[in-house]
């Protein structure tokens, strides 16, 4: 970047080009981690399950840190109350 700033006015496209690839935060982590949980949730008997259901638990599964505060049996029972049907895809 320092070998860039004498010539910065000369070449303005090139200077905020490499500005911007330093700037940037290019990583596979959360790729790779969300391929890892992937892997949990699919066992050999979910692997028929709808592209937006897997989407959803690897989400759920991704965010362990919201998910582990959550009281299971409160969350039930607010479910249950409700009447709305839930169709298991």
């Amino acid at each position: 970047m320092q070998l860039l700033l004498p010539v910065k006015t000369a070449f303005q496209t090139v200077f905020n080009l490499y500005a911007t690839a330093l700037t940037l935060g290019v990583s596979s982590a959360t790729c790779e981690a969300s391929f890892s949980a992937l892997t949990r949730i699919l066992t050999p008997y979910q692997r028929s399950m709808k592209h937006g259901r897997k989407d959803n638990l690897v989400l759920l599964s991704f965010q362990e840190n919201y998910t582990q505060h959550i009281d299971l049996d409160q969350f039930i029972a607010e479910f249950g109350i409700s009447s709305r049907r839930l169709q298991v895809s």
